[in-house]
């Protein structure tokens, strides 16, 4: 996906009736905003995107993970960021794990793993119906050691579960993963847009990835009617949503400069 997303890119800045001042921006919603910024980051197009928007979107997958596993998310830096504004995370919702599930089964070797875990996965968003928690069998080595990521809820053991997946998953989770690789190749300008109810991917991961990043780079937004990447602003919210409408016109109209060198 990430080299799909480049190269659609090179195809729009190849066409100077599209793209006459030379750069393009992009935009990733949700678990796209990963590829999208990796995207962004590639040498042979990386200066001449002139900025990435991201809403809902994610610097560190293993964040990502903990989160949607066990409910735990760092919020310390997010609060010093903020000043004393006090904004608690939300429970988990299940979707998130069983997209995750969805996305790892061709990685799988056994089919009756795979039909185990897709079992699961329709489990976790149907439990409070009259659906049973399947029961695993006998796993092979690589469903087992992802299972055990699954249903783990200590935050502590995940970055050892994780190095316990098969290869072929941990690559590709660090493939589409912006804090695995050289944030410095990001020569764009950063809009990001989180709502801090958030319990898809929560909102500090934005707050990650602005901190990550120069002073200047990038543009944090967290507003509170924002579910994920359904918007509901409440009255407090406008004014945020103003200046990050404003932000994202600025770049379009080209009132800003071009992409940071």
């Amino acid at each position: 996906d990430v080299l799909e997303v480049a190269e659609a890119f090179a195809w729009l800045l190849a066409r100077p009736g599209l793209a006459p001042q030379g750069w393009v921006g992009m935009a990733g919603f949700s678990y796209g905003a990963g590829p999208v910024l990796i995207a962004a980051m590639q040498p042979d197009i990386n200066r001449q995107v002139r900025f990435v928007m991201s809403v809902g979107g994610y610097y560190d997958l293993h964040n990502v993970i903990t989160y949607f596993t066990t409910g735990y998310a760092d919020t310390g830096a997010a609060l010093a960021a903020r000043g004393a504004h006090q904004a608690g995370l939300r429970p988990p919702h299940p979707y998130s794990e069983s997209v995750f599930i969805r996305s790892n089964l061709d990685l799988l070797e056994r089919s009756v793993d795979r039909g185990f875990l897709r079992s699961y996965a329709d489990y976790l968003l149907d439990s409070g119906a009259d659906m049973d928690e399947p029961i695993p069998g006998t796993l092979a080595p690589d469903a087992r050691a992802f299972y055990q990521l699954l249903v783990n809820h200590d935050p502590a053991a995940v970055p050892r579960l994780i190095d316990r997946l098969p290869e072929r998953i941990r690559h590709l989770i660090e493939s589409i993963n912006p804090a695995a690789h050289d944030l410095s190749q990001l020569q764009a300008r950063l809009i990001l847009l989180h709502g801090r109810s958030d319990n898809l991917i929560p909102y500090t991961e934005s707050v990650a990835l602005s901190q990550a990043l120069p002073a200047g780079q990038a543009q944090l937004f967290l507003i509170d009617g924002l579910a994920h990447v359904d918007l509901r602003p409440k009255a407090h919210d406008i004014p945020q949503l103003i200046a990050a409408m404003e932000t994202l016109l600025a770049e379009r109209t080209g009132e800003t400069a071009g992409p940071v060198q």
